[in-house]
């Protein structure tokens, strides 16, 4: 709600905060034509119908995935936050689904910038241990709900990933991402690229 408040340069109300919480995910980041007098509400809904329009072709392929289409969304949410191109997206989201078939905890560091507003770099231990539903580090499986309003390309990854044996990914200081198999390999990864 904060992004959407800068760009629409109009000060929230606590309502229109409130309901934009209830839909995130769901409100299609797109370029938006917005009248000067247009009411939040109408916004949202603008939002709401081209995720619709944008969904709606994609409804058979979603059906066929094994995810319900709120778990698909949850998925491209933090796809959406952790990768950085259509390469990277289409391989994290191979990763997560590699992680909820071996029924390992997700550990999606962009839940806690949804959590707290902190970056991977930004964590420390004790935020590792923050009891909450959205902490992909405690609890297995999806959380609650999506932390981000995902594009086409994040949704579309979901249900069509990479497939790989990679458990695990970083990203470095360059924007690379390195994938391994194994926590000894990913251990070795973190030793070399994030210094």
């Amino acid at each position: 709600s904060s992004e959407i408040q800068k760009y629409l340069k109009k000060q929230l109300l606590p309502s229109d905060i409130e309901s934009t919480l209830l839909q995130e995910g769901y409100l299609f980041p797109d370029t938006y034509s917005i009248a000067d007098n247009e009411s939040y509400a109408d916004i949202l809904k603008k939002f709401r119908n081209n995720y619709e329009e944008k969904i709606e072709p994609l409804r058979p392929e979603i059906a066929k995935s094994g995810f319900s289409e709120k778990e698909i969304i949850i998925l491209a949410s933090l796809v959406e936050r952790e990768a950085n191109d259509a390469k990277s997206r289409r391989m994290i989201a191979g990763i997560l689904k590699n992680r909820l078939n071996d029924n390992m905890p997700l550990q999606v560091d962009a839940s806690f910038s949804y959590l707290f507003g902190k970056e991977s770099s930004e964590l420390t231990t004790e935020d590792l241990t923050f009891d909450s539903p959205y902490n992909t580090y405690l609890y297995k499986g999806l959380p609650p709900a999506p932390i981000s309003n995902p594009g086409l390309d994040a949704i579309i990854s979901i249900l069509q990933p990479t497939t790989s044996s990679y458990i695990y990914y970083l990203n470095d200081s360059d924007g690379e991402f390195h994938y391994a198999e194994s926590f000894e390999e990913h251990k070795r990864n973190k030793a070399r690229y994030l210094r």
